[in-house]
């Protein structure tokens, strides 16, 4: 079934030549004066090179309180092999960008000042047809600064910093904002949705912007066909760590040698312990109480092997249905559940979910995917096979939704434990009340 998104953004024009270029020149002495937003800036040392491995793989994405909608702040971080100078060569010239980013057109320098760029760019894609003017100040020899000055998007900023790895080649760092609130009528639709899928689409737009950027200094093809015999791998204990609350993220990307996404994870703070996870993901017949979009839910079978069940997605980019087999298992005190799809559209499919302790009460809640495109409609499906980047931003999104959803699960359930709590001042003949409200 088409996707609800198959409405088509009408093209128009903003401003002529001179005026767009009177305009990014004002907006380049005042990046970032769109209020609210965030402070922009790359992680630390630390932490940059404790994520140094999942990005040399393919990308590690951070969300900075994902519910604050306009003032999150999502970071992608990546290495490449090559120079510094290089790099910063490349993402000072948006006049060829439209050479390794296939949804771009038309991408033109307007005004040129000193280190400042002025330009504008058409991008175009069976389900968005936008128009952008930017502005682009080279600060130093490893920061770049970009300001959407006007666009169909909505406002909104980056920041590409750029660090020599000591074991050759750059690390490089992309943290941005967006509002698509006060974009487009679409954009604006998705963005009513609430805050956390204002983040997801921070998140995706950033997502392109690095693996196009990653696919260019490599030399390599748009590949799009993942291998699907790689095992499912969770975050590692290193990067889970990082993890604070539910308000933030931290996910990865991981591409085959040829570009393709392999698989997506994301990881969230939770209250709670190991086993309160396992109650909710042990048992199928009560996913959509975390799920809202799992519909008609029923346990098939339940054996050794594990428990088969039959549910139909509903979302508004994907609508399918099918069996799953679930599995569980614990080592070394950490939880982990596979759902393996066996019939239906979810033949196939594979998806992990683990859970270790943070601290004590709260634990990180993680959810892995592969390329999921193939659960998704026509005409979003042929946008993201256009772009193989918009495949990792749509893959990681959907990781997000699943770990977040349990994740708040947990947080409430935890919520109303305290409220029933007679220390809390409830009477323990009254905790069934409150835990119903």
């Amino acid at each position: 079934m088409d996707s609800p998104l198959s409405v088509k953004l009408a093209r128009r024009s903003f401003l002529t030549a001179g005026a767009a270029g009177a305009a990014s020149a004002v907006a380049l002495d005042a990046l970032s004066q769109v209020a609210p937003a965030p402070v922009l800036g790359a992680p630390d040392v630390a932490t940059r090179a404790a994520l140094r491995a999942l990005a040399e793989a393919g990308a590690v994405v951070l969300v900075d309180d994902m519910d604050a909608g306009a003032q999150a702040k999502v970071t992608v971080l990546c290495k490449v092999s090559a120079p510094l100078a290089e790099v910063r060569a490349v993402i000072a010239a948006p006049e060829r960008y439209g050479d390794f980013m296939t949804v771009l057109r038309d991408v033109s320098v307007d005004s040129r000042r000193g280190s400042m760029v002025g330009f504008r760019f058409h991008a175009v894609a069976s389900i968005f047809d936008i128009e952008t003017n930017a502005s682009l100040r080279v600060v130093n020899a490893r920061r770049i600064d970009v300001s959407i000055v006007r666009s169909d998007l909505g406002p909104g900023a980056a920041r590409w910093e750029l660090f020599e790895d000591p074991q050759g080649g750059t690390l490089v760092s992309c943290s941005s904002w967006g509002d698509p609130s006060r974009g487009h009528w679409l954009f604006r639709q998705i963005a009513s949705r609430g805050g956390a899928a204002v983040a997801m689409m921070t998140a995706a737009v950033s997502l392109l912007l690095s693996l196009s950027l990653v696919r260019r200094l490599r030399r390599s093809g748009a590949a799009i066909v993942p291998p699907n015999n790689v095992p499912l791998a969770p975050l590692p204990e290193h990067a889970r760590a990082l993890v604070g609350s539910s308000r933030g993220a931290i996910g990865a990307v991981t591409l085959a040698p040829n570009g393709a996404v392999v698989q997506a994870s994301s990881c969230i703070g939770a209250a709670g312990t190991t086993a309160d996870f396992e109650r909710w993901i042990s048992d199928p017949s009560r996913y959509s109480q975390v799920w809202r979009s799992l519909r008609n839910l029923r346990v098939e079978s339940r054996s050794a092997e594990g428990v088969r069940f039959w549910s139909e997605i509903d979302a508004s980019v994907a609508r399918s249905s099918g069996s799953r087999l679930l599995t569980m298992q614990r080592d070394n005190g950490v939880a982990t559940a596979r759902w393996t799809g066996v019939s239906g559209d979810e033949r196939g499919h594979e998806q992990r979910w683990d859970a270790a302790a943070l601290a004590p009460g709260r634990i990180a809640v993680c959810a892995t995917v592969r390329d999921e495109v193939s659960r998704v409609g026509f005409p979003l499906r042929s946008t993201l096979d256009r772009e193989p980047a918009l495949r990792a931003g749509f893959a990681f999104g959907l990781s997000v939704v699943w770990a977040r959803s349990l994740a708040r699960r947990l947080d409430r359930d935890a919520a109303e434990r305290t409220t029933t709590s007679p220390d809390a001042g409830v009477s323990p003949g009254a905790s069934g009340t409150a835990a119903r409200t």
